[in-house]
């Protein structure tokens, strides 16, 4: 089993730069710059011989940027990856 967690904290290039993932974008740079931070937390492990199992947590808090264009809450996403192997 392995378990990695970290913390994140994101900064556009420039203040009229978007944040594609979330499609946000301030073309007159006056809302901020700073989009948030986020904690991962994840866990593998084999599930037999031919199988990986990834289960994962992201929570994230938004900055001036994220609340000041229009997204203000936070976000939690959990998430499950199976990952089978069919040779040795």
């Amino acid at each position: 089993m392995r378990v990695d967690v970290g913390w994140s904290r994101y900064w556009p290039g420039s203040d009229t730069d978007k944040w594609g993932v979330a499609n946000l974008r301030d073309p007159s740079g006056q809302n901020g710059s700073y989009i948030g931070d986020e904690f991962d937390a994840r866990v593998r492990f084999k599930l037999g011989s031919h199988t990986d199992v990834a289960l994962g947590y992201a929570h994230f808090w938004p900055g001036e940027f994220t609340r000041n264009v229009g997204r203000d809450n936070d976000t939690d996403f959990f998430y499950v990856e199976v990952s089978p192997r069919f040779l040795p």
